[in-house]
């Protein structure tokens, strides 16, 4: 009977403390970019996490501990870009799209601002607590 209680418990022991960032890469016109260079490094650590876009301009990076990020985004043709003031918090997904300006990568556009809000649909369930009442099981 306490196995299957511990069983029934053991997805809120497997939380993520982590969050994630997503988004779109475009330039000045609208049209995505593909294959660019999205670099999530978390100001606290200096940990940097890259993803590439895909055919739809799109990235996406998973599971980056909690913290304060710069995102930099660099492509051929285009100036580096840069944003800070990004705040991931336990199982939320900050949204970060992106314009680049046609330039050279030595050139770099700086945006500080805050990430879009996380979407509640994004988030994961909270951590409820597992409490077990030792008088159910004697009867």
């Amino acid at each position: 009977m306490v196995g299957i209680m511990l069983i029934a418990c053991a997805p809120l022991f497997a939380q993520q403390i982590t969050g994630s960032v997503r988004g779109t890469v475009a330039d000045s016109s609208g049209a995505l970019v593909a294959g660019a260079t999205v670099t999530a490094r978390q100001l606290e650590t200096g940990l940097g996490r890259t993803a590439t876009t895909d055919r739809s301009g799109n990235y996406l990076r998973l599971e980056l501990p909690v913290g304060h990020y710069a995102l930099e985004v660099t492509s051929k043709g285009f100036q580096k870009y840069l944003q800070e003031g990004i705040s991931l918090n336990v199982n939320e997904t900050a949204v970060v799209s992106i314009h680049l300006a046609v330039g050279t990568e030595t050139q770099q556009v700086q945006v500080k601002a805050d990430a879009e809000q996380p979407a509640q649909a994004l988030r994961s369930r909270p951590f409820l607590p597992c409490f077990v009442h030792m008088g159910a099981l004697h009867r």
